[in-house]
């Protein structure tokens, strides 16, 4: 049992990284296409298949979301969760410091999930009455945020414009004929990926030789590790709220904290969209839901299983990307950058096209557009989370569309 549960652990440890590496490929994509294979040839699921399932689950989800640093950094194609960590990540980028783009991510990541871990027994005891206390009043305190992000911007109205405008695209891409387990993958990736990529072609940039030297204090990590923690167990429980929004209301004015931030929260929230099953008895992602195929709900032992695949495919997935991001930085050196941006907008809008069809390549080129946008005034990008946040209250209010 023992030589088959590392097995399936290494294997999705593999298809994490081709995940993390590939647009469009998400997680929650390869459980469903799994479960379906399941469905198909079994009829009967017992104790020891189940870890081996949840084994390959979560390392392919741990996995993806630490190697997904290397295509936000150095290609602007963002992964699930860190989308706002285009804009630092490309900067750190034309300054020479890619590679420790990446790691102040993986760092905020692996950071973040031992703190949060540190907490589980206060976790335990807070979280079910605190969603409980939370859930009704959810819209009032989201809504709440918004405003006070609208107005701590330089230009509070065209904040507030833009928020409206990429929240009005997040409700009309609920209604579109588009596969909703996928419609974010067209949505955030016009967002926050192509309009970077359309800019960087547009600019011509050519990037600076790449050092691994990162210098950063002490301080600034635990700031973000701690900042990121809460964030991360903030989305793992609570409804509505993706790792995208809880970056936007958790950031720091520090592009290196704010990536750290980034990385703990899309960690941490990870882990916990999977423990939230045992804590309030649903499932905060989508390959934490296939779990509930095999059971209804998490024992405490299913818990601690998952934690220690969490802990070992953390550990492994940081050294990979280490490593994937210094070979990455040492060729983008010998390539032309507008070239690779080029090839690189044409395959994810390739791949959007194959996932979610012509309606879906509509989205994201509608997207690019509101996407480039802050990038033509002073309004932060931070408000196109609005394509999330906007449709979140309204739901939570009550209003349906």
């Amino acid at each position: 049992m023992f030589l088959a549960v590392l097995f399936f652990l290494i294997l999705g440890i593999v298809v994490g990284v081709v995940c993390g590496l590939l647009p469009g490929i998400h997680p929650n994509l390869v459980s469903v296409l799994l479960i379906s294979f399941l469905v198909g040839f079994t009829s009967h699921i017992g104790p020891d298949q189940y870890y081996l399932y949840v084994a390959f689950i979560v390392a392919v989800s741990i996995t993806n979301v630490i190697v997904n640093f290397i295509p936000t950094v150095f290609l602007s194609v963002p992964g699930s969760g860190i989308e706002l960590g285009v804009l630092p990540g490309h900067r750190m980028l034309l300054r020479g410091e890619g590679p420790g783009a990446v790691r102040l991510g993986i760092i905020g990541a692996f950071g973040g999930v031992l703190f949060s871990l540190s907490l589980f027994p206060l976790i335990i005891l807070t979280v079910p009455k605190i969603y409980a206390l939370i859930e009704p009043n959810l819209h009032i305190i989201l809504s709440a945020l918004v405003l006070f992000f609208i107005f701590k911007d330089r230009e509070p109205m065209a904040a507030a414009s833009l928020f409206f405008l990429s929240g009005c695209l997040g409700l009309i891409s609920e209604k579109l004929p588009i596969n909703q387990d996928l419609i974010l993958f067209p949505l955030l990736t016009g967002l926050f990926g192509l309009s970077m990529l359309v800019l960087s072609i547009k600019k011509r940039i050519k990037i600076p030789p790449q050092q691994n030297e990162l210098f950063i204090s002490n301080q600034t990590i635990v700031d973000g590790i701690v900042r990121g923690s809460f964030g991360g167990i903030t989305t793992g429980v609570l409804p509505g709220i993706g790792a995208s929004a809880a970056a936007m209301l958790f950031s720091s004015e520090s592009v290196e904290e704010f990536l750290i931030t980034i990385g703990a929260i899309a960690g941490v929230n990870t882990l916990f969209s999977f423990l939230a099953l045992w804590l309030i008895g649903k499932a905060r992602s989508g390959a934490a839901a296939t779990l509930q195929y095999f059971t209804s709900s998490l024992t405490f032992s299913d818990c601690v299983f998952i934690i220690f695949v969490s802990l070992i495919c953390l550990s492994l997935a940081v050294l990979l990307t280490d490593k994937i991001s210094s070979l990455v930085a040492h060729l983008l050196n010998r390539v032309n950058y507008s070239l690779l941006s080029l090839v690189v907008l044409l395959f994810t809008l390739y791949m959007v096209l194959i996932l979610t069809g012509v309606w879906g390549i509509a989205l994201s080129l509608v997207s690019c557009i509101i996407g480039i946008i802050p990038n033509l005034s002073r309004v932060r990008r931070i408000h196109l989370m609005g394509a999330l946040l906007l449709p979140t209250i309204l739901f939570y209010a009550g209003f349906t569309f």
